[in-house]
């Protein structure tokens, strides 16, 4: 890795999991927005024009990128996969979701059920499932530090995230914070 936080693209030991979260996505979820956002980009232009026709046009090309960057983080979400390294795990979702985890903060990791899932305004809780709900649950001390888009951060305790091998990801990530916590160990 080249820093702290940093993402690896390959670890030269060979020690790197991929685990994707591709039920975590949904296309009609973009296609809707993306529908969603041209009618209205066309409903305001032809409002606009007539009256401010220089932000008719800047609203208009504003709406057009935002259009091309959800499809794009939609397609994008499908060749990141959350990584699971020697020493921690990169949770990835497309531009959206950036966050380095240490395993030795990972305090507990199991598949989630409907008891276990926080409600959404907890405030020491996560959720990076997507539309869905989470079928992994991650308990973290201290608080991961969650980059969300346009820079924003949260802090949480508790991560939900949605994968598409669940077990295996249990499996993997505590056989790594067993070997971890047996090779710190005199």
């Amino acid at each position: 890795m080249d820093g702290p936080g940093s993402i690896p693209d390959v670890e030269a030991d060979g020690e790197l999991e991929e685990f994707t979260s591709l039920s975590a996505r949904s296309a009609s979820l973009v296609v809707g927005l993306g529908l969603a956002m041209s009618v209205e980009t066309v409903v305001l232009h032809l409002l606009l024009f007539p009256k401010a026709p220089v932000l008719s046009v800047l609203l208009s090309i504003s709406s057009v990128a935002a259009v091309l960057w959800l499809a794009d983080d939609y397609r994008i979400a499908a060749r990141r996969p959350h990584l699971l390294t020697r020493d921690e795990l990169v949770i990835r979702r497309g531009r959206m979701v950036r966050a380095p985890v240490r395993l030795s903060h990972i305090r507990r990791v199991q598949l989630a059920e409907w008891r276990d899932i926080p409600e959404s305004a907890s405030a020491d809780y996560v959720n990076l499932s997507g539309p869905l709900g989470p079928n992994v649950m991650m308990f973290v001390d201290p608080p991961a530090e969650i980059r969300l888009v346009a820079g924003i951060v949260r802090r949480g305790s508790r991560v939900g995230l949605r994968l598409d091998e669940p077990a295996r990801f249990v499996e993997a990530t505590e056989r790594r914070i067993a070997a971890q916590s047996a090779s710190s160990s005199p």
